[in-house]
C-alpha cells in the first residue's frame, strides 16, 4: 500500500492532458472512453502528470469535470465506501464523493484514502441525498478552491462545505467497488463557471485514438481500466479554451513561407543541457498544402512533435526525412485534431527531461514520455514543410517558460524587422535563405482608427469611425460612451463583410458594436455613423470610442488611436418643458405639457459628499435643491433633490432612481424598466378621465416599478409621501371613510399614512401578518395590489 501511494503521489493528476492523445473541439470518431472494473477498493485511482499538479498548487485550487455512467457498484466490507470520490490534498485531503452507499453526495475531509476503515478516517462536512439511475450518463465535478469544496451534477451545485484544513496539493480521481464509464475529462480553474461552462481550462480530453492503457502516456491508470467504445459524444470541449491575455496574431512585419515544397528548415543551436529543455512558441497561419505537409519542431536524437496535415492530428514520433514516421512502433502520441486553413494557431512545443508535450492556443492537448527524449544533440531544428503560411511572434525559452499565460523564463522574442537573406535573431535562430521560400512582410503594427463629428444645422451631431491598415483581425468591437444629456436620433453600421451585431444601448454602456469579417480582416472601411440629439444645455459634450480587435475570440490590447470628440452644442429652443432627466436620460414626455406641476426626486448615494458639494453643482434655470437626510437599513446615506424644471442636473450623482411627480401622482422607473410606456403611464396626467382598462394597465406598469425598488429606495418614498402629506396638510375626507371601515386603514390605528402601506405591502410580498378590512380599498372583496396603488395614490392626493 505504501508503494502505491507513493507512486500515486509521484505521478499525480491531471485528469485533463489526459490519455496519450487530448483532443480539443472535434466529434470522436468513436466514441472511445475509459471503463473501470473495481471490486478491492484499492485500484480504481487514476492521477496525472507533474504540470498539472504544479497548476493545482499554484492555484490553491481546481475543478475536475468528466462525464460518468454507472454500470453496477457492490457492497464493501464495513467502513468501506462504495463511491466516485475526487481528493485533492497531501497528508490530509479534502474529500468529495458519490456514496452509492448512502445514496448521497458528500463532502469534507480525510486523513486515510484508501484505509482499512474509511468510515473512521473520513469527516463529512455536508452531505445531500440523491439517487443516480444505472446506465445513464451525467456530467460531475468536483471543485476545489481554497477551503471550499462545491460537487456539480449537470451543473447544478448539489453539495458545499468549508474544510479545517487547505492543502490543495494533488487531485486523485478514486471509483470504488464499481463498475463505471469515464469520458470527456477536463482540468480547470478553481474558480470555473461550471453551470456556462466559462473560464480557464488547462487541458481536456475525450479519448479519440486511444487503443490501449497503456499508450496513455501523460496518466497513469490502474490496470483495472480498459478501453471502451461506449463514450458519449461531446463536442463543447473546443469551446472552452482559456481567457488568455496573449492572443494568437500575425501582423506588423511578419515571415511568410511561400512554397509548398522544400524542407524549410530553422536550426536554433541553443544549447539547453542545463536546463534540462525547452519551450518553441509560433504563431502560424497555413493557406496552402500538399501532400506530406507538417509544421514541427525536432528535439533529441532524432523526434519530432507537430501537426500532420495529411492524417489532421497532432503527432509525436521519431522523424522521417522531414516528416513524421507514422508507423505504431515509432509514434509514442497522437491526438486527432482539425485545423483550419487560414486561421491563426498558436502552437508550441514543451521538453522538460523525458516529458515531450504539445499546446494548441495555450492548451495541452497532447504529452509523450520516452527515454531517449533529452539524449542527442542539445538543439532544435523548426520544420515548415511542403505548406504556404505566415509566422509571427517566435518565442525560444526555458522549460520553465508558461506557455498559457505568456510568462516565464524566454531567451528572447524574433522579430522579422531585418531584410537579409539569412534572418538571424540574437537567440540563435538562424532561418534558412529566400531560396526556401522564406521572404519578410512588412506591415503596419497597429491599426489606426479615425474618429470625427460634424454639425448639423438642427442641433444634432454625427460621430463617424472608420478603420485602416487592419489586416488579420477577425472580429473587432466598439464601445461608444457619450454625454448623459445627449440622445441617439440613429445609428447607421457599413455594410462590412461578415455582418454587424449591435447591442441595445443603456446608459451605463450606451452602445456597443460587434462586427464578424470573413477572415479577410478590415483594410478600410467606414465602419459606423451615430446621430446625436444635443439639448440646450452646457456648451460641449463629450463621446469617447473605444475599439477593440479580436483573433479567435479572444481580445486584443484595445487600440491606439481611439480617442475623444467634443461635440459642438447647436441652440436648440424650446417652447414649453417637453423632457426631463429621468435616470440619466433625458426622456420626452409630451403628456408634461399639461400638467399645472412636476417635480422630480432623485434618490442617490451621497459617496461621502456633504450637502454643500451639491449646492452649486446644478444645471438649467429654476431648479431648486433641498436636502432630506434618513439612515437606511444599507448603511448608507441618501440625498433628496427636488427639482422644478427639466434641464435641472445635478452633478455627481451615480446610479440614481428617479421617483416623478406630476399633478400630485407619483411615478417611479427603475432602470432596470426603462421599456414602461411613458407615453400611456403619463396620460393620466390633469385627473382625465380614463376606463377601467386603460387604468388597470397603468396599475400594472406601476406595480412592477413599485416591486422592484430596494428596500433604501421604498423607505425613501415612504418619506416623500409622509412630507408630502404633511406640507399639504391632506387629511382624509368623508369620500374615503366607510361607516364601519376606514378604508386604507391596513393596521388598524385609525389612520391611513405611509405605515398602511408599508404592511399592505409586505403582506402581498408572502409575509404572515394580520390585517384589517380597510385593505380593501376598493371593497370588490379582494385584498391586492389593486388596493396597493389605490391607498399610494390615495397618500398624495
Amino acid at each position: 500500500m505504501e508503494d502505491k501511494m507513493k507512486k500515486l503521489l509521484s505521478v499525480i493528476l491531471s485528469i485533463a492532458m489526459l490519455v496519450g492523445s487530448c483532443v480539443i473541439g472535434t466529434s470522436a470518431a468513436n466514441d472511445t472512453c475509459i471503463r473501470l472494473s473495481d471490486t478491492t477498493g484499492t485500484s480504481g485511482y487514476s492521477a496525472g502528470s507533474d504540470d498539472v499538479n504544479n497548476y493545482i498548487i499554484e492555484q490553491n485550487g481546481g475543478t475536475l469535470i468528466f462525464d460518468v455512467m454507472i454500470e453496477s457498484y457492490s457492497t464493501p466490507a464495513t467502513g468501506l465506501f462504495s463511491q466516485i470520490a475526487v481528493f485533492s490534498g497531501d497528508t490530509n485531503f479534502n474529500y468529495a464523493a458519490y456514496n452509492f452507499g448512502k445514496g448521497a453526495f458528500t463532502a469534507g475531509e480525510g486523513t486515510n484514502w484508501v484505509a482499512e476503515n474509511q468510515t473512521d478516517s473520513f469527516k463529512c462536512y455536508a452531505s445531500r441525498d440523491y439517487k443516480l439511475e444505472k446506465n445513464t450518463w451525467y456530467e460531475m465535478a468536483f471543485q476545489f478552491n481554497g477551503n471550499e469544496i462545491i460537487v456539480y451534477l449537470d451543473g447544478t451545485p448539489m453539495v458545499a462545505a468549508n474544510v479545517d484544513k487547505v492543502e490543495n496539493k494533488y487531485l486523485i480521481l478514486y471509483p470504488q467497488f464499481c463498475t463505471v464509464l469515464i469520458d470527456n475529462v477536463r482540468v480547470c480553474g478553481k474558480d470555473y463557471n461550471v453551470r456556462d461552462r466559462y473560464g480557464d481550462v488547462v487541458a481536456a480530453t475525450d479519448f479519440t485514438g486511444v487503443t490501449s492503457v497503456s499508450g496513455v502516456s501523460i496518466w497513469d491508470f490502474d490496470s483495472t481500466y480498459t478501453i471502451s467504445q461506449n463514450g458519449r459524444p461531446m463536442t463543447e470541449i473546443g469551446d472552452m479554451l482559456p481567457n488568455r491575455t496573449v492572443a494568437p496574431s500575425i501582423s506588423g512585419d511578419y515571415l511568410q513561407y511561400k512554397e509548398s515544397g522544400g524542407n524549410g528548415v530553422a536550426t536554433l543551436s541553443r544549447d539547453f543541457t542545463n536546463y534540462s529543455g525547452f519551450v518553441y512558441v509560433e504563431d502560424i497561419c497555413v493557406d496552402r498544402k500538399s501532400v506530406g505537409a507538417n509544421f514541427s519542431v525536432r528535439f533529441g536524437s532524432n523526434y519530432i512533435a507537430g501537426y500532420d496535415w495529411d492524417n489532421s492530428c497532432f503527432r509525436i514520433s521519431t522523424r522521417s526525412g522531414y516528416g513524421f514516421s507514422t508507423a505504431d512502433a515509432y509514434t509514442f502520441g497522437v491526438a486527432e485534431y482539425t485545423l483550419e486553413m487560414g486561421v491563426t494557431y498558436e502552437f508550441a512545443v514543451r521538453q522538460v527531461g523525458n516529458l515531450v508535450s504539445i499546446y494548441l492556443n495555450g492548451v495541452m492537448i497532447l504529452s509523450a514520455t520516452n527515454d531517449s527524449f533529452d539524449t542527442g544533440y542539445n538543439s532544435i531544428q523548426i520544420n515548415h514543410y511542403r505548406l504556404g503560411a505566415s509566422i509571427d511572434n517566435v518565442i525560444i525559452a526555458y522549460s520553465d517558460y508558461d506557455v498559457k499565460e505568456a510568462t516565464g523564463n524566454s531567451l528572447n522574442k524574433l522579430t522579422f524587422g531585418e531584410t537579409t537573406d539569412y534572418l538571424n535573431d540574437v537567440c540563435g535562430l538562424n532561418i534558412g535563405t529566400t531560396g526556401y521560400g522564406y521572404s519578410v512582410v512588412k506591415g503596419s503594427t497597429t491599426p489606426t482608427v479615425t474618429v470625427d463629428s460634424v454639425e448639423a444645422a438642427d442641433g444634432s451631431a454625427t460621430v463617424g469611425v472608420a478603420f485602416s491598415n487592419c489586416p488579420g483581425y477577425d472580429a473587432f468591437e466598439l464601445s461608444i460612451a457619450y454625454d448623459d444629456a445627449m440622445t441617439i436620433s440613429s445609428v447607421n453600421v457599413a455594410d462590412i463583410p461578415g455582418g454587424v451585431s449591435m447591442v441595445s444601448p443603456t446608459t451605463s454602456n450606451p452602445i456597443v458594436v460587434a462586427c464578424v469579417t470573413d477572415g479577410t480582416g478590415v483594410t478600410n472601411a467606414d465602419i459606423l455613423d451615430i446621430t446625436f440629439s444635443v439639448p440646450e444645455g452646457q456648451a460641449e459634450y463629450d463621446v469617447t470610442v473605444t475599439v477593440t480587435p479580436y483573433i479567435n475570440d479572444v481580445p486584443m490590447t484595445v487600440i491606439s488611436g481611439a480617442g475623444t470628440v467634443t461635440v459642438p452644442r447647436a441652440a436648440l429652443t424650446y417652447g414649453k418643458p417637453d423632457g426631463v432627466f429621468f435616470d440619466g436620460e433625458y426622456v420626452i414626455w409630451n403628456a408634461m405639457l399639461d400638467a399645472d406641476y412636476y417635480e422630480v426626486y432623485v434618490v442617490y448615494t451621497r459617496n461621502n459628499k456633504e450637502r454643500e458639494d451639491f449646492i452649486d453643482s446644478t444645471s438649467g434655470t429654476d431648479c431648486e435643491l433641498f436636502f432630506e437626510d434618513y439612515y437606511s437599513n444599507d448603511g448608507e446615506y441618501k440625498i433628496v433633490v427636488k427639482a422644478f424644471d427639466p434641464d435641472c442636473e445635478v452633478m455627481g450623482i451615480s446610479d440614481p432612481v428617479s421617483i416623478i411627480y406630476a399633478d400630485g401622482i407619483i411615478y417611479t422607473s427603475p432602470s432596470d424598466y426603462a421599456d414602461v410606456l411613458y407615453d400611456q403611464l403619463l396620460d393620466l396626467i390633469d385627473g382625465r378621465e380614463y376606463s377601467e382598462s386603460n387604468q388597470e394597465t397603468v396599475d400594472s406598469i406601476l406595480d412592477e416599478a413599485y416591486d422592484a425598488l430596494s428596500d433604501a429606495d421604498y423607505a425613501t418614498m415612504l418619506e416623500l409621501y409622509d412630507q408630502y402629506y404633511t406640507e399639504l396638510d391632506a387629511v382624509p375626507t368623508g369620500d374615503d371613510v366607510v361607516v364601519t371601515v376606514l378604508l386604507g386603514d391596513v393596521n388598524g390605528d385609525g389612520i391611513v399614512n405611509s405605515a398602511d402601506v408599508t404592511l399592505l405591502g409586505r403582506k402581498l410580498s408572502g409575509a404572515t401578518m394580520e390585517i384589517c378590512e380597510g385593505a380593501d380599498y376598493n371593497e370588490d372583496g379582494a385584498v391586492n395590489s389593486t388596493d396597493l396603488v389605490l391607498i399610494r395614490r390615495h397618500l398624495v392626493s
